[in-house]
């Protein structure tokens, strides 16, 4: 993957990266149930001191509806020295063909001395709506 190569954005450049990453998924057809695994890394371009930034994370769905799911992120201190393991859950129900779901995660850093982010020690939570197909 290749990410912000293009313009310049209000006159500062995009910090350009490149990744690579693999996936893997078990569905069974049966139950409904599911797990998902994932393994990625991402560097910045320019930047000869940013290192890799590696992440991983799994999901298990239980009948296509409920989802637990968590993660890890590393990247070295000479890069920003952010380190998070992530939480979350997860429903998805479903009306006809339309569906919707509600989502939460919970972002934990953790190490001796992590990078400061907004977003750690915090709760979210997504809510998403599909209207069906439009064919």
């Amino acid at each position: 993957m290749f990410s912000n190569l293009g313009p310049k954005f209000n006159d500062a450049p995009l910090p350009s990266n490149i990744g690579i990453g693999i996936g893997y998924a078990n569905i069974n057809n049966e139950n409904g149930n599911s797990y998902t695994l994932g393994l990625d890394a991402n560097r910045l371009i320019k930047d000869e001191g940013s290192g890799i930034r590696i992440s991983a994370g799994g999901e298990y769905g239980f009948n296509n509806e409920i989802f637990f799911r968590g993660g890890v992120s590393y990247e070295r201190v000479v890069a920003g020295n952010r380190k998070f393991i992530g939480l979350g859950v997860g429903y998805k129900g479903l009306i006809a063909d339309q569906s919707c779901g509600l989502d939460f995660h919970y972002l934990v850093p953790f190490g001796i001395a992590t990078g400061v982010s907004p977003l750690q020690n915090a709760f979210g939570f997504t809510l998403h709506l599909s209207f069906g197909n439009f064919q």
